[in-house]
């Protein structure tokens, strides 16, 4: 494949491979984005050619602090054979010419398959919210249900012994305490504990959560998680990575019962 400028001519075709890889919406005018990107570091609008016909694009930037890239698209019937990480590494070298020290990016946490792209291309995720105003308004919004968005669910997990719970989550795991609360002094503890995007509530309440919960989490690396676990020597736990249809998976119990199951993807 061979990555070159976008050009004037090359509109119909890139908005139709945007088409056909599902990245167009309604409130983005397509045909607007691109005369958008021209006026500005228009050097950056990248296209793909293979056997004469157009089938990738990558719209990058760079705005003195982080890089970002937007409409990554390779034509489905182009897919397996390079092209993305192709396009991409193109956009890296642009922007490190430009002295970019990081390139940033956004994905639809529902697209799984474009996630393990970027993290098999070193991506990680960061610690932060993707927060967004719309200036102008291109075309109508999307439907919103009654109440907006839901958010990702927090498990509640039952604890018994503050002490033991700390010891597990926060010594063991890596979590941090965002925040804890008590009605009163003696009285049971509720609290937020977090590491990256995970968050868990843990109480001492009873009938906040039954003994004995499970739930899984997302891990990019099990085995590095499994090394820094083992070497911490603790007598309560010898995590082992297991091959399941799906994945890896590693279980561990806290000290109430609850299951927690790291897991990867294949």
């Amino acid at each position: 494949m061979q990555v070159r400028p976008f050009l004037e001519s090359d509109e119909a075709a890139v908005i139709a491979l945007w088409q056909a890889c599902g990245l167009t919406r309604p409130w983005n005018d397509p045909a607007r984005d691109i005369a958008r990107k021209l006026a500005v570091q228009r050097e950056l609008f990248l296209v793909g050619e293979a056997d004469g016909e157009l089938v990738a694009s990558a719209m990058a930037g760079w705005d003195g602090h982080r890089g970002w890239v937007n409409y990554l698209a390779v034509a489905p019937s182009r897919r397996g054979r390079g092209h993305g990480r192709q396009l991409m590494q193109e956009v890296e070298s642009r922007l490190r010419e430009r002295g970019c020290p990081k390139l940033n990016l956004q994905v639809r946490s529902t697209n799984g398959e474009v996630i393990a792209f970027y993290r098999h291309l070193g991506y990680l995720e960061d610690e932060a919210l993707s927060l967004g105003k719309r200036l102008i308004e291109d075309g109508p919004k999307p439907a919103q249900a009654p109440g907006g968005a839901l958010r990702p669910p927090v498990p509640l997990l039952r604890i018994f012994d503050e002490a033991r719970a700390r010891q597990f989550y926060v010594d063991f795991l890596g979590f941090r305490v965002d925040w804890e609360h008590r009605f009163g002094p003696g009285l049971p503890l509720y609290l937020q504990v977090s590491r990256a995007a995970c968050v868990l509530h843990l109480s001492e309440h009873h009938g906040d959560a039954t003994p004995g919960s499970a739930l899984r989490i997302g891990v990019e690396d099990l085995d590095a998680l499994q090394a820094h676990l083992l070497a911490q020597q603790v007598s309560f736990a010898r995590p082992a990575v297991q091959d399941q249809p799906w994945g890896r998976d590693m279980a561990l119990h806290d000290p109430f019962g609850n299951r927690l199951v790291f897991t990867a993807r294949s």
